[in-house]
């Protein structure tokens, strides 16, 4: 990998503002942000994005009752290409598939004068003479070639402009309810345009795809005494799928001389509209096809195959729901050899995914001297977003012999599918944290917080992507002005071991711990602060997510104006 990127990550970003007061209270923005770079990116493969930009454009009208926003967000992917097909097709430019496998079966059968028949390491070495060398002139021509067709049987290059557009606004009436009543209507509209000429999304040149949403709610709040009622009710619509209603409510009660102490319990129900990716992707990742789940992609979708025979055959998106097994039965089959393995893949679209949470909750001062969080939640999905993994009949019928067949010949192909999960997901957690004031101005803070996942009636063939630790804490110790205006922060952080589950890859990351640190000094008779320190300082290095690179230790100093209003 390192011979087909730049491990340089750097970014340029700026943004401006405009803003005019039409009266007293109601004040008119306009803003402009602007940002470009380049890293490594991981998602279904690793990419490089190479002169990667977007641009934003807001335009806002505001009051203390009401505010109204419009923006937009143009990307532009620049050069970016995915590595993992940079790598196949250098090689292909430099030699293609069947000439490469001719001379090492040639050779490996002793065909070839001076290489010794049977020998692998012999028969590989000749089929590689003269291929291209990392760093020599050839091999950048072939790569920056490769990098510049977005056709992945020949290059590496994805293209992505895509647009979106957002309207939203909210006005509160509090103003004029009383002291006890809070109350504000609001809604938004949001379209997108998903233009990838093919390299990402189920579109074709020219033809955008285009996906629109919206949006309103209710929200309001009533106070009694040290009691406080909050409700909203929302409503939400996509194209796509059938419109969502989220009600929630939440009960706080305040205790104490000066209401220090609240207790919260709250009920809320909310969805997850699957994404434009889940919706329209179409990406050939190498080992597998990633296709997008609603109907109309399924509908739209062909693609055309060799068969072992040498002939073509065209596969359509409905093939691919009705004419596959599971992946793991494939495995199953093929390590049993007993076609009993075999399972038919029931593949529902997708649709979106709703959470029920039931959340208890305290924050308060202990003794004035602790601050104190506690709380505890059930969430329980329906439908939760995953992928699965099938393995498509090229020829054949899963329903018959015909289908073990096409499978033992090789006339098959992978695909993941964005779907939802059937049976019962619940994740229960919950979390403390706290800062206690200590003596002399010491400060000794930490937290805790608990998730756990569990999934009734789970597929094996099911990706959730739930890749959260069950367990972790962090505890701290600081004083802001230990001597002379000098201070410190001193915080020790451990995070549980989890299983990482993507398109990417599936493995296990270990737990790790870190320890950060930072010394401030506050300059006399000034409003400056510096502070000196570094995260992760003892340098072991750890992984949050599978496949991605090691985190080591980060350092970092900074200059802080205090009291701007003085200035």
């Amino acid at each position: 990998e390192e011979d087909l990127t730049n491990y340089n990550a750097e970014q340029i970003i700026a943004d401006m503002a405009l803003h005019y007061r039409l009266t007293d209270a109601i004040e008119l923005v306009g803003s402009y942000r602007f940002g470009t770079g380049q890293t490594v990116f991981q998602g279904a493969n690793r990419y490089n994005f190479d002169n990667l930009y977007m641009n934003q454009f807001k335009l806002e009208v505001k009051s203390p009752d009401f505010f109204i926003r419009a923006y937009a967000n143009l990307e532009n992917s620049g050069d970016s290409y995915d590595m993992r097909f940079a790598s196949w097709n250098v090689n292909r430019f430099w030699k293609a598939d069947e000439a490469w496998f001719g001379e090492y079966a040639a050779a490996y059968l002793g065909t070839v004068a001076g290489v010794d028949s049977a020998n692998h390491t012999a028969a590989r070495t000749f089929a590689d003479r003269d291929r291209l060398q990392p760093g020599s002139d050839d091999y950048k021509i072939a790569l920056d070639s490769v990098n510049s067709i977005s056709d992945l049987t020949q290059g590496a290059k994805f293209s992505d402009r895509s647009e979106m557009y957002h309207v939203e606004g909210q006005y509160d009436f509090s103003n004029y309810l009383g002291d006890n009543i809070e109350f504000q209507v609001g809604g938004n509209y949001r379209m997108f345009r998903l233009i990838s000429d093919g390299t990402l999304f189920n579109d074709i040149e020219g033809n955008p795809i285009a996906n629109s949403e919206y949006g309103a709610y209710l929200r309001g709040a009533f106070f009694y005494k040290r009691f406080k009622l909050a409700g909203a009710f929302r409503y939400d619509k996509n194209q796509n799928f059938d419109g969502q209603i989220s009600p929630r409510v939440a009960l706080i009660y305040s205790s104490g001389k000066e209401k220090e102490h609240n207790f919260r319990f709250s009920y809320q129900t909310g969805f997850r509209n699957p994404t434009t990716q889940n919706q329209y992707i179409n990406l050939n990742i190498g080992i597998a096809n990633i296709l997008g789940g609603v109907e109309n992609t399924i509908n739209d979708y062909t693609k055309v195959y060799a068969l072992t025979n040498g002939t073509n055959v065209t596969l359509a998106g409905k093939d691919i729901y009705s004419n596959s097994y599971t992946a793991s039965s494939v495995q199953d089959f093929r390590n049993s050899n007993s076609s009993d393995s075999l399972k038919v893949a029931v593949i529902p679209f997708i649709k979106p995914e709703k959470v029920t949470t039931f959340e208890l909750g305290y924050r308060g001062i202990v003794n004035k001297r602790m601050f104190l969080d506690i709380h505890g939640y059930r969430n329980s999905y329906e439908d939760f977003i995953a992928n699965t993994n099938v393995v498509t009949l090229l020829e054949g019928d899963v329903n018959d012999a015909s289908g073990v067949a096409a499978l033992a010949a090789g006339n098959s192909t992978v695909y993941q599918l964005a779907t939802n999960a059937t049976g019962t997901v619940t994740s229960i957690g919950g979390g403390i944290a706290f800062e206690y004031a200590l003596a002399q101005g010491f400060r000794l803070l930490g937290n805790y917080n608990y998730a756990s996942y569990k999934h009734v009636d789970a597929d094996a063939d099911l990706l959730p992507g739930f890749n959260t630790p069950e367990h972790r804490f962090g505890v701290g110790l600081g004083n802001d002005n230990l001597l002379k205006g000098f201070g410190f922060t001193v915080r020790y952080n451990w995070s549980d071991g989890y299983r990482w589950e993507s398109a990417f890859g599936t493995g296990n990351i270990e737990s790790y711990q870190t320890v950060n640190a930072q010394v401030s000094y506050k300059i006399p008779n000034s409003k400056v602060v510096l502070k000196l320190g570094g995260n992760n300082i003892l340098g072991k290095e750890y992984m949050t997510s599978f496949g991605t690179p090691n985190i080591g230790s980060i350092y970092f100093i900074s200059f802080t104006f205090d009291d701007l209003n003085d200035f």
